[in-house]
Order: C-alpha cells, then sequence, then structure tokens
C-alpha cells in the first residue's frame, strides 16, 4: 500500500509540474529566439512531443525542483556548476564520440557544446586607433570611449574570470580599475544597447558578442548600428591567448532514451547550420558555418578557420565566474 501511494504521489507531482514523462522535457536559460524553431523541427523529425521552460536565471534551483530529462545552457559554466553537485548523467557513447574533444568534458564525459559566440569589440568605423587586445582596453587613449553592459552579467563574468585566470588576481585588480576609467558611462542595457551608443557617439568601442552583429543587421530599424562598427575579435597575435567565447551547452539530467536522439538532432550538419545561418553563432565546425558567420572578423583579415579561440572551455568556469564577482562588485 505504501510503494502504491508514493507511485501515486509521483504521477500527480509530474501531472502538477505540467511535465510528462513519456515526453522529452527541457530546461534552458536560452530565449526562445535561440531554440523555439529547432524544438519543432525536431518534434516534426520525430513525432515526439517536447516540453520547453525558458528561465532567464537560476537554471539550477529549477532544475533540482523540476521534471527535466536535459539542460541547455548559454554559459558552459552552468554545466560545470551542475555537474560538480551530481546533477549530470553520463552521455551516451555515441553521442560523446561525434563531438570534438575541445567541445566536450574530457573528464567525464557529462556534457558538450552545441554551439559558441566571441565576446568581441564593435569599434566606430571612424577609428584609427583600434585596440586588438583586452589589454589595450586599459591603456589611456580610450580614457572615456568604452561601452559595455553590466560587469556582473553572465556574459561578462565569464569574460573576466578567464581573463582573472590568465592574468592573476593583482594584474587582474590593476587591469579592471584601468579599463573602468575608461568606461564612457555608466553600465546600462544589453550587448546591442552598447552597439548602438557608438551610433550615437556615446562612445567609440562597444563589447558585445559576435551573434548580435548578425541580428542588427537583420533587423531594419537596427542594421545602421551594425553598419556603423567594424568587427574586431580581440587576442589574435600568435603570442596571445586567442579569442575569449562563451560557450552554449547540453547536460543530462535523467536517461530518457529520447535524450540520445535530441543530441543527435543538435549535432546534425543539418541543425548546426540552422544554429550558425539563424542564431549567427559559430558551429562546432567550418563546414556548417553561414556565410555571415564565418566573415566575422573579415576586417582583421580573419575567418572561422583562422580564428584563435581562447581555451577557457576547459576551466572551472564556475569557480573563476564567483571569484571575479566578488572583485569586479
Amino acid at each position: 500500500m505504501h510503494i502504491f501511494l508514493i507511485k501515486i504521489m509521483s504521477i500527480i507531482m509530474l501531472v502538477a509540474s505540467g511535465l510528462n514523462s513519456a515526453d522529452l522535457n527541457i530546461i534552458t536559460d536560452r530565449s526562445d529566439f535561440h531554440l523555439k524553431d529547432l524544438v519543432k523541427d525536431f518534434e516534426n523529425q520525430t513525432s515526439k512531443k517536447v516540453n520547453i521552460t525558458f528561465v532567464k536565471e537560476g537554471i539550477i534551483e529549477r532544475a533540482q525542483n523540476g521534471k527535466f530529462d536535459i539542460m541547455i545552457t548559454k554559459d558552459s559554466s552552468e554545466l560545470i556548476a551542475a555537474k560538480r553537485i551530481g546533477m549530470l548523467k553520463p552521455l551516451p557513447v555515441s553521442v560523446s564520440t561525434l563531438v570534438p574533444n575541445q567541445y566536450k568534458d574530457l573528464k567525464d564525459a557529462k556534457w558538450f557544446i552545441v554551439s559558441y559566440r566571441i565576446r568581441a569589440f564593435h569599434v566606430k568605423n571612424t577609428v584609427t586607433d583600434i585596440p586588438l587586445t583586452w589589454t589595450d582596453l586599459a591603456k589611456p587613449q580610450y580614457k572615456g570611449r568604452i561601452c559595455t553592459r553590466s560587469a556582473t552579467h553572465n556574459y561578462n563574468l565569464e569574460l573576466y574570470g578567464t581573463l582573472l585566470s590568465d592574468m592573476g588576481e593583482e594584474k587582474f585588480k590593476e587591469w579592471f580599475t584601468a579599463f573602468k576609467d575608461n568606461l564612457a558611462r555608466t553600465p546600462v542595457g544589453n550587448d546591442r544597447n552598447q552597439v548602438k551608443a557608438v551610433y550615437e557617439g556615446i562612445c567609440d568601442i562597444a563589447i558585445a558578442n559576435t551573434y548580435y552583429r548578425g541580428v542588427m543587421l537583420e533587423d531594419p530599424e537596427q542594421r545602421a548600428w551594425a553598419e556603423n562598427t567594424i568587427l574586431i575579435i580581440p587576442d589574435q597575435d600568435k603570442n596571445q591567448n586567442g579569442a575569449i567565447a562563451l560557450f552554449a551547452g547540453i547536460g543530462s539530467l535523467t536517461t530518457n532514451a529520447l535524450n540520445e536522439d535530441f543530441y543527435k538532432f543538435m549535432l546534425s550538419d543539418t541543425t548546426q547550420k540552422g544554429l550558425s545561418k539563424h542564431n549567427y553563432e559559430y558551429p562546432l565546425s567550418v563546414k556548417n558555418t553561414s556565410p555571415m558567420v564565418y566573415e566575422f572578423g573579415s576586417s582583421q583579415g580573419l575567418n572561422f578557420s583562422t580564428i584563435k579561440l581562447h581555451k577557457n572551455i576547459q576551466n572551472d568556469l564556475y569557480d573563476l565566474r564567483k571569484k571575479v564577482y566578488f572583485i569586479v562588485k
């Protein structure tokens, strides 16, 4: 009788949560812009139902308190944190072998990356003293000329955490103090708002992810913002660490048989091409890159094949993000 009651309660809880164990239940902190159409494509191809829950923050806490099969995060640090507290299940071998080593959890095979974007400079197209490195942004010549969003936003915390790892705490604090003194205004708005500020003459340099360039160029109201700037991919010399990226990834919360089908769908050439064409993100291989994304960095003579990428994905980005938060706060 006791076991029967437990089963009944489990069913009631599942129904109350709005999820179904026969479906694929996904939680994500990405926006519907990034995933809604992909989920529809998966449903059409497999005739399986996908329930997707979008959250702006607190994805780990929400995932712990719900009935979800898959976690899709905009930053790999969330996957690292989820793995640390034992939330993630091992990936199927058939999936792990499809992912290049630089884009997956090498130690335990519990998460992998599906796409990424680079934290970049969007520089007014009339500027002649163009910054090429993150350290450049602390130089006195850029005083009052830089716009960025809040220092404690996830995008910037992963950026600053990587720089902290590269520089060490003392040098990072020196750099951040000088960089902060070079801001044209108190940080406000999202990434696109920074590029708009360049267009409006508030600053010369905006810090924003690469994919926003594609978003703006395709938006009639924002196209002029993007066309007023050139895109610079930082730290590309051979003696530098490479561009700092933000990695969108996936981890298993259950062993639902549908998980494997969804992972293979996300890694398929068709989906990877769609991520690049419609989301303006970098896929995992050059062959699936859209023409626009492939040319990001062309003003420097770069393309997707030649961009040097920082290896921060194998860092403990979760710890670095926590540590740098208290420094920049």
